[in-house]
């Protein structure tokens, strides 16, 4: 019985401890400049390592005199495959499911979550990643 108890312990703590990572890895979200009316070009370093589903969330931040406010958020559930690549022409607008297409003139940060929906005993995991500060001009 202890044995059992002792294995099951040993199980729970692995499967709590599995990173995110085996599934996805993401170096880098790069974005803009950019200008008003016109899409924001992105430049984001990933890497699917096997196939997964997953909610993201999206929240473009603004700079304010008071600090950061969110400005614009996107959310959905994906199916992620090795294979799968980035569009040759990544902008916001694709990211963000075409709710953040464009933007207003100011500084911004985009904030991105995935959340790797658990398998069998695996709980789900999350990974995030802020990009860079980028301006838009007019």
């Amino acid at each position: 019985m202890l044995l059992l108890m002792v294995t099951w312990l040993a199980i729970f703590v692995a499967v709590s401890w599995w990173p995110t990572s085996w599934w996805i890895e993401v170096k880098a979200v790069q974005v803009g400049p950019a200008q008003v009316s016109r899409p924001v070009p992105m430049a984001v370093d990933r890497t699917i390592k096997r196939k997964f589903t997953a909610s993201w969330y999206v929240t473009v931040r603004k700079w304010t005199e008071r600090g950061w406010v969110a400005y614009c958020v996107s959310n959905g559930v994906n199916t992620y495959h090795p294979e799968n690549v980035l569009p040759a022409e990544l902008t916001l607008g694709w990211w963000t499911d075409g709710r953040c297409a464009t933007l207003p003139a100011g500084r911004f940060a985009v904030d991105t979550t995935w959340v790797v929906h658990g398998y069998g005993p695996l709980p789900a995991r999350e990974t995030h990643n802020v990009s860079n500060i980028f301006e838009v001009t007019p």
